[in-house]
């Protein structure tokens, strides 16, 4: 991918949940940029930067996925956690 069609950028910090995110946005066509690893004492982290082009984007997105996520909660619990 080439840096200047990404349209817009988003990180995660890696944790189960987030890569959750990560393998969805990558499935619908985001594009991995970075991942960064660090060690500070005894913890470990990480994180994932992707890009995608205006198409990718309009098309799917962490707003798409949030949204899904409120219906889910509505329908299963009868209201929408704060997400």
């Amino acid at each position: 991918m080439d840096y200047t069609d990404t349209y817009r950028v988003i990180s995660f910090l890696v944790d189960t949940k987030e890569e959750k995110y990560v393998n969805e946005l990558l499935d619908h066509g985001w594009k991995i940029l970075n991942i960064v690893q660090y060690k500070d004492e005894n913890i470990q982290y990480g994180q994932y930067a992707l890009g995608a082009t205006k198409e990718v984007y309009d098309h799917f997105n962490f707003d798409t996925i949030k949204a899904r996520e409120r219906k889910a909660s509505v329908e299963k619990y009868g209201f929408q956690f704060v997400f």
